[in-house]
């Protein structure tokens, strides 16, 4: 194209030339008319010679051009012959069309030829898709790292249509990046953290010669686990210990379940009580300064899980390891007073106050309510308990409720609770301290005065900046910990029978008829509300379920599966009011079979696959169904599933008890 415009231009200079030349020659014959055959012959023979001159100047161009061509594409196909990259071009069947010597050469073994096949499958997808004409992938062949690029090659077929059927393939190598990449990510520092759980326990119940030894055989213990990762130790304070490796020794902790957890509980002290630690340890691309603040609120949810296990923060992310011990009851009764004494000066000090609990409303819930409810009618404020979810498992204690016509305005549904919260309303949270589980999470963000009250081992996603927690693992339910604050109140606080039966009735529900999780505190709370006029068998009544369920139960525990030799699952096959009931009723028969330690109910409940899990301790269900979203304690835990099917969902839990979530 750019010599037919070189040439035009030429051309049209000649043709400006010819007719100056005409014209001038015009201007001469008409001066001297005797001379026009000459002008006329001189004329022709500009004409011929500037045409002849053209002709012959043409073909000049024309071969330097062709030889020009033939040169590039000489050094064209040198190059890429002896390209160092390997290159490759490819039909979109997989055909080989032409290939460099260094090619030939990385792909002649036979896991070469399945890298090359991976590589067209993987391309052939992205073609397919009409998404791009550059491709991209990254492949690994004979140990060494290849970086893939591909552009798509339009070639002209014999009838003149472009089709875009050919592939470019070339390979840049990036082995030696990709190690010094993974050589300075090994090479970064976890700063972590690990304290004896049971410290002070330990120390009262040993003897007095083994007292200082347990800082020394722990201490030990520890220094010789992190020595296999070259790491170092710092001792802090009594029972707390710094520690510091690299982060390519991470795998094989995690690979293990960080052992030292098991081991330190193997040292014999002399007491029945074994020692208990728990930890942090926090990989990121923080400063040091940051990941030791990181590592201190990390060890708090540990703590707040119940202890025994240690909090791997990576990436943001949380993961747990261990968790299998059942708590040990350590709360003191100044701590109740300071919580009761602070809980009474902020709803002093409050317009009015609203309680809220987790969705799907349980009786520990309602309990917890009132309780608190009571304490704010003490102190003459404005109280209302939110209760959106009445389900069939609260029926008969809210018809109960109901029929007292003392709580007629007191129960209020999410948008009544909206339109009464303001800036100076204390908003109480109980039995839950996940902001997405609470009933009406739009109600946190009206106030800035929020309390939790809790007994359900931390997670990640707690409610931020309370400005009071009251979250102890060691109870056995929100409504023990709800009396002790009533009782150790500097208020004077007369519960109504009603309200003392609705927190004797959640102590009921979550420990099982005081089989589970029942320390010394759980029966002085409930002896505290029997001296308020508690009858147990109007709380037992709460509970009678009818014939028809009774037989569901019965069902669900006939059909139930086997894993492990002794986890028990089962599945609920109705649908309707009474089915989350059902579960958790059907879940704790379960447990009453010989050498079953712990069971699992799922059911569907609306667009959810619910799942209510049991334990009797010796199996931690809150971590089983963590790894499915959910949460609990280690005896009683639960979960919610979206978008999958309830045998999908029973599948997904076995993977997870045998180990194998990675492939659910």
């Amino acid at each position: 194209m750019k010599t037919n415009n070189f040439l035009e231009k030429v051309m049209s200079k000649v043709t400006v030339y010819l007719v100056v030349i005409a014209f001038l020659l015009i201007l001469l014959i008409v001066l001297r008319p005797k001379l026009l055959v000459m002008c006329l012959a001189v004329f022709l023979f500009v004409v011929a010679y500037a045409f002849f001159g053209n002709l012959i100047r043409k073909n000049e161009i024309e071969e330097y051009i062709a030889n020009l061509t033939f040169n590039i594409d000489a050094v064209t196909k040198d190059t890429l012959l002896n390209f160092q990259m390997p290159l490759v071009i490819l039909e979109k069947s997989g055909d080989i069309v032409w290939s460099n010597s260094n090619f030939d050469i990385l792909f002649q073994s036979i896991e070469g030829q399945e890298g090359l096949n991976n590589i067209i499958k993987e391309f052939k997808q992205v073609q397919d898709s009409k998404n791009e004409k550059r491709i991209y992938t990254q492949t690994t062949i004979n140990e060494r790292i290849y970086d893939v690029y591909a552009n798509v090659l339009r070639v002209e077929s014999k009838h003149g249509k472009e089709q875009d059927n050919v592939l470019m393939v070339y390979f840049l190598e990036k082995t030696d990046y990709v190690h010094l990449i993974d050589v300075y990510d090994k090479s970064k520092l976890c700063l972590g953290i690990l304290a004896i759980d049971n410290y002070d326990e330990l120390i009262q119940s040993v003897s007095e010669e083994k007292r200082s030894q347990i800082n020394p055989i722990i201490g030990k213990l520890i220094r010789n686990w992190i020595s296999r990762a070259n790491g170092m130790v710092i001792e802090k304070d009594n029972n707390k210990y710094i520690i510091a490796f690299e982060k390519g020794y991470l795998k094989s902790f995690i690979d293990e379940k960080f052992s030292i957890i098991e081991d330190v509980k193997k040292i014999d002290f002399g007491v029945k009580m074994p020692a208990t630690i728990s930890g942090s340890i926090v990989v990121s691309d923080e400063n040091i300064n940051e990941k030791y603040n990181d590592v201190f609120s990390s060890l708090d949810v540990a703590l707040g899980r119940g202890g025994d296990q240690i909090v791997l923060k990576k990436d943001n992310k949380f993961e747990f390891f261990g968790g299998n011990t059942v708590e040990v009851e350590k709360r003191t009764k100044v701590k109740t007073r300071v919580v009761a004494q602070a809980l009474k000066e902020f709803m002093e000090t409050s317009k009015n106050i609203i309680i809220m609990g987790h969705k799907q409303t349980d009786v520990d819930c309602i309990g917890a309510g009132l309780g608190l409810y009571r304490m704010a009618q003490t102190l003459g404020k404005e109280a209302y308990i939110v209760l959106d979810d009445k389900g069939d498992m609260l029926k008969n204690l809210l018809n109960k409720i109901e029929n007292s016509k003392k709580y007629e305005n007191v129960f209020v549904n999410k948008n009544e609770a909206l339109s009464q919260i303001t800036a100076d309303t204390l908003l109480i949270v109980v039995d839950t301290h996940k902001q997405d589980y609470t009933e009406c999470p739009e109600l946190l963000n009206e106030t800035d005065k929020v309390v939790v009250i809790d007994h359900h081992r931390r997670s990640t996603d707690n409610i931020k900046d309370p400005v009071l927690t009251y979250h102890e693992v060691y109870a056995s339910s929100t409504c023990e910990l709800v009396t002790e604050i009533i009782e150790y109140s500097d208020e004077k606080i007369n519960l109504d029978v009603l309200e003392a039966e609705s927190l004797y009735a959640g102590i009921m529900v979550d420990t099982k008829n005081f089989t589970l999780k029942s320390g010394v505190r759980t029966f002085e709370a409930a002896a505290y509300l029997r001296k308020q006029g508690v009858d147990v068998a109007n709380v037992n009544q709460l509970f009678r379920t009818n014939f028809d369920k009774y037989v569901i139960i019965a069902d669900i525990v006939k059909n139930m599966e086997v894993v492990n030799e002794n986890i028990a699952i089962s599945i609920c096959p109705v649908e309707d009011n009474d089915t989350m009931l059902i579960t958790a009723q059907a879940a704790d028969e379960l447990l009453c079979i010989e050498n079953i330690q712990a069971s699992f109910v799922l059911c569907k409940n609306q667009n959810q696959i619910c799942i209510s899990g049991r334990s009797l301790g010796s199996i931690n269900v809150q971590v089983i169904l963590e790894k499915l979203g959910g949460g609990g304690h280690i005896n009683m835990a639960g979960a919610q599933l979206d978008d999958i099917t309830i045998d999908e969902a029973k599948e997904k839990l076995k993977q997870v008890i045998l180990g194998k979530e990675e492939n659910a």
